[in-house]
């Protein structure tokens, strides 16, 4: 690994995975909460960024680390929420609107639109995160919940010689859980989201190639409504 690479990748290995740049966890079902109610949640990660480090050799290496993410969602009404979270080396601000909300969370199924944004900053530049999901949970009874989430993203590269972008699209898988009376929810969740395109500027180009898929695996407990 190049010099340039050893002093970029503490803050661009958490830039690609799951303990943080970018996150592309969902750590929700496809439920909105209720109006005036506030929903607090942490997760435990772990994510691979493939083949996207440059080698001395000049071949694509792997990233992966460890993480953790805390975040808040709030009802606005029964059919909008807005909510962000933070994580090692970046923040995000995200939403939710639903579009079809079944009679109750026992039986049917929920859809909505949920956008997110997220910025890191590294030494010399910085990159943003862009996604929309689209979450389709499918109610099992007891309160628990399957959430299918296909998802598209922008990754957006800010470097000293110019900027560049990605295109990614991919989606989660998870399982949500409600834990007794309390509230309290367990939610295992696989992410992926595989590059589309890509143009990066020179220098970002050099140390990585951003060549494979971006794979996060989590544990989330929710607490509230």
């Amino acid at each position: 690994m190049n010099e340039r690479l050893r002093s970029l990748a503490p803050a661009l290995a958490l830039l690609a995975l799951a303990s943080g740049c970018p996150s592309i966890s969902t750590m929700g079902t496809a439920r909105t909460v209720p109006e005036g109610t506030t929903q607090f949640y942490t997760a435990a990660t772990y994510g691979q960024m493939k083949d996207t480090a440059i080698s001395d050799t000049g071949t694509p290496e792997t990233l992966a680390v460890p993480g953790m993410e805390l975040g808040a969602r709030h009802g606005v009404n029964d059919w909008m929420e807005i909510g962000a979270k933070v994580f090692p080396v970046g923040a995000e601000v995200n939403a939710k609107f639903q579009i079809h909300r079944s009679a109750t969370a026992d039986h049917g199924f929920d859809l909505a639109i949920s956008p997110a944004l997220s910025v890191y900053p590294y030494s010399g530049g910085a990159f943003g995160w862009g996604q929309l999901s689209v979450p389709l949970g499918f109610n099992v009874g007891g309160g628990n919940q399957l959430v299918l989430s296909p998802r598209a993203a922008y990754m957006k590269v800010f470097a000293p010689d110019g900027s560049g972008d990605a295109f990614y699209a991919g989606g989660s898988m998870g399982f949500a859980m409600r834990m007794g009376r309390g509230g309290m929810q367990v939610l295992p969740e696989l992410s992926a989201v595989i590059p589309i395109s890509k143009k990066l500027p020179t220098s970002v180009a050099a140390d990585f190639a951003l060549e494979g898929p971006i794979l996060q695996f989590g544990i989330g407990f929710l607490f509230g409504p």
